[in-house]
């Protein structure tokens, strides 16, 4: 979809009138991911070297070189067209990356089979072969949920995956001339599924988004070993919120020190935390820490039994609790005498209450507020699946103006 940006009347805040279907089409499947190059979408016209990739968990991948007006298939042959999540090199708009394998316990998910890669603009893929048994587990990357490459090292991927966080330091390639030393490391594992040698604290679904700290904006990025990643775990089972501040090596689960047990619904570590999407900001300048954000949902507590009294009740299991908002010029880093990293912290605040605010359209940032029940076979007076449609993203250039995705609002 492509919005029709207009500004409300009296105010200078960006809204979108009304919504432009741009495709793919009925054989795109359900489109979880969609790469723009930095020349743009795409106009058609000749020497115009901008695109657009756009990928289905049941249709693969499709390219538009004029942006949106027609697309065409080009994963069509892959092992496995069941597209999760895509990424671009920062450095080269032509080499991108696939995951695949939708990941998030919906009864119509397809397994995935691994990650693939092209280095010329998606028009051909190529399966990375560690990424399948048997030089990992058989089932570590049946599920990669996003994927994320570090701004001081296009060759540093994350992967975010059902058995855990992954890192492959030289491009997803083997790292010897014979092709056989391959360098997948398991950073954080899910025990639920795989156990590595820091863990979360396990859920079904594990590792469901990861998102690295931009670099400033005409400045240099965060070294690699000062980069700072977010990685959010769970669905149906609360998991947490982890944090690492020296690229992915050490990890830590973001823990609230500043609100009250009463008000534990609205902690970054509420025990009814499900899926959480997370968003940074643009740093616009070198001195610029940014803002990050995530939406949370809450489905965390399927299979917990909960107090009849208790407050999160009142919320439909898959609507928002909230959209939680941190400064990262609040990060504070512990270190012990050998200048080894031994906790992060990073502070986070509810912006609204779902079930006391005011604002009608807080609560429905992802739920459906028409009668509905397509899902379940009964109608329904609203539909909510946070745990499923999840997404949050922060203008480019206005870090206060945040856009959230759910079954039906934006």
């Amino acid at each position: 979809l492509r919005g029709q940006p207009s500004t409300r009347l009296g105010t200078s805040t960006p809204i979108i009138d009304g919504w432009q279907a741009v495709g793919p089409g009925n054989v795109g499947g359900r489109t979880r991911a969609l790469v723009i190059s930095p020349a743009g979408p795409g106009t058609g016209e000749d020497g115009d070297e901008g695109f657009m990739l756009a990928a289905g968990v049941s249709g693969g991948i499709f390219k538009s070189t004029n942006g949106g007006a027609s697309w065409r298939p080009t994963a069509d042959l892959l092992e496995n067209i069941a597209v999760c999540s895509l990424v671009m090199d920062p450095t080269d708009p032509n080499i991108v990356y696939a995951g695949t394998g939708e990941g998030f316990q919906n009864s119509s998910a397809v397994r995935g089979l691994g990650i693939f890669k092209s280095v010329d603009a998606g028009e051909t893929w190529v399966q990375l072969e560690e990424t399948t048994s048997p030089f990992v587990a058989p089932f570590a990357f049946h599920y990669v949920n996003k994927l994320a490459i570090s701004p001081a090292d296009p060759n540093r991927i994350y992967a975010a995956t059902r058995s855990g966080v992954w890192i492959h330091e030289n491009a997803g390639e083997p790292t010897n001339a014979m092709g056989d030393e391959f360098s997948w490391r398991l950073v954080l594992g899910n025990p639920f599924v795989q156990v590595g040698a820091q863990n979360s604290e396990g859920s079904a679904v594990g590792a469901t988004d990861i998102q690295i700290r931009p670099a400033p904006v005409g400045g240099t990025p965060d070294p690699v070993e000062q980069e700072i990643v977010l990685a959010s775990f769970g669905s149906f089972i609360a998991d947490g919120l982890f944090i690492s501040a020296d690229g992915g090596e050490a990890w830590f689960r973001l823990i609230d020190e500043t609100t009250s047990e009463e008000e534990q619904l609205y902690r970054i570590d509420s025990p009814y935390q499900g899926r959480m999407s997370i968003a940074f900001s643009t740093r616009f300048s070198a001195n610029a820490d940014g803002i990050v954000y995530v939406l949370m949902s809450r489905n965390g507590d399927f299979f917990t039994p909960t107090d009849p009294d208790d407050p999160a009740l009142l919320l439909e299991f898959g609507s928002v609790v909230s959209v939680f908002r941190a400064d990262l010029g609040d990060l504070l880093i512990e270190r012990d005498g050998n200048d080894n990293i031994t906790n992060v912290s990073l502070p986070f605040e509810a912006r609204f209450n779902s079930v006391e605010t005011t604002n009608a359209n807080n609560k429905l940032l992802l739920s459906n507020p028409l009668v509905s029940g397509a899902c379940f076979g009964a109608v329904v007076p609203s539909l909510s699946q946070g745990w499923y449609d999840n997404i949050i993203k922060v203008d480019p250039v206005n870090e206060n103006v945040v856009w959230a995705g759910g079954i039906f609002f934006v």
